[in-house]
């Protein structure tokens, strides 16, 4: 029986301790560095370039004059008058 013992532990390999924390951490930054740049892009397509395509939208239909001449109006410039020239 105890030579069953000896040679059931025997006939495992030993665990691997060293460098063991340093194949870890390659492993798990390649990961994170990958969804890092994955969630990067993401972000990009769905929320900056919707909103790039809002504000060009924004802006093309946009009058700076007849938003002047609306704020005027309301006086909330102190520069000129309210009433209509």
């Amino acid at each position: 029986m105890a030579g069953e013992v000896a040679s059931a532990s025997a006939s495992l390999p030993r665990p691997v301790l060293k460098g063991r924390h340093a194949q870890f951490m390659k492993k798990h930054l390649a990961i994170g560095i990958g969804m890092s740049l994955v969630s990067v892009y993401l972000t990009k397509v769905f929320v900056n370039d919707k909103r790039k395509a809002a504000y060009a939208e924004y802006y093309k239909n946009y009058d700076i004059e007849e938003n002047f001449h609306r704020i005027r109006k309301l006086g909330w410039f102190d520069s000129c008058s309210a009433d209509d020239d």
